[in-house]
């Protein structure tokens, strides 16, 4: 639940924000409403009813359908994407495919866990060339009798690479001179992983790693650390890692971010 205030055509308008998410099994609906009542200088205030006088004002309270959760065998997400990301975030780390409420975009996040390999994808915007990522894994040892071994057997080697294909994704522009630019077209990264997973329990996970990425054009870092990722009995998820990093000049890590449509 959020509060707080918006104008429009240079009336306050009390603002009140409520995305919850209904559940129901594996299947989940992110709803996403907002009121606005006032306005703020009338004495006779009121729900603004031309939020809702259109077919569509209801369709898009839905934020999101999901099934299953993140890190399950099976995982599909359509909608607002929110807290995407590949691996352990090195490249794509809380994503967010829409700037604002009224910038939503249909994005897409597809995860299938083989035991032995699988994918994770992630796609920001259907309705034009957007952010676009998908990492590929694999468990060497769970194609040999080592796979049994705990903790060793579930080691897993990845690849990902992710780019935004929009026109000015790599627009570089001169401080210098103003007025001139240098479009470069896409921007991509593209990284390679390893991770050993320390807890692969129910209701928590814990992954030791490595990460080593590369901005297309531009420079390199590598990224040891430690994850966790708590799921509290389906009613609250919580996540937290610690890490080093060892940036190279022109990069930056986890470059496709909560803020990345908003810069």
């Amino acid at each position: 639940v959020g509060v707080g205030a918006t104008f429009i055509d240079g009336q306050m308008w009390y603002l009140v924000n409520i995305a919850p998410e209904l559940s129901f099994g594996k299947l989940g609906v992110g709803l996403d409403l907002n009121i606005r009542y006032g306005p703020a200088d009338s004495a006779n205030k009121k729900i603004r009813a031309e939020d809702f006088d259109e077919f569509y004002d209801y369709l898009r309270i839905i934020r999101y359908i999901r099934w299953a959760q993140k890190g399950d065998p099976f995982y599909i997400r359509l909608g607002r994407l929110d807290y995407s990301r590949l691996g352990h975030g090195f490249i794509m780390y809380n994503y967010r495919n829409s700037a604002s409420y009224d910038l939503r975009r249909m994005g897409l996040e597809l995860d299938i866990d083989f035991e032995k390999y699988g994918f994770e994808s992630v796609y920001g915007d259907f309705a034009g060339r957007g952010v676009l990522g998908t990492r590929a894994y694999a468990r060497p040892l769970k194609f040999t009798s080592a796979g049994d071994i705990p903790v060793i057997g579930g080691l897993e080697t990845g690849l990902t690479f992710a780019m935004d294909m929009h026109k000015d994704a790599n627009k570089i522009y001169d401080v210098t001179k103003p007025d001139s630019t240098d479009d470069k077209g896409s921007m991509s990264a593209i990284g390679l992983d390893l991770g050993l997973p320390l807890l692969s329990l129910p209701m928590i996970r814990s992954t030791l790693y490595f990460d080593y990425a590369k901005i297309i054009g531009y420079g390199s870092g590598v990224a040891v650390g430690i994850n966790f990722d708590f799921s509290g009995m389906g009613l609250f998820t919580a996540s937290a890692k610690y890490e080093r990093r060892f940036m190279g000049d022109k990069f930056l890590p986890s470059y496709f971010d909560a803020l990345y449509e908003r810069d």
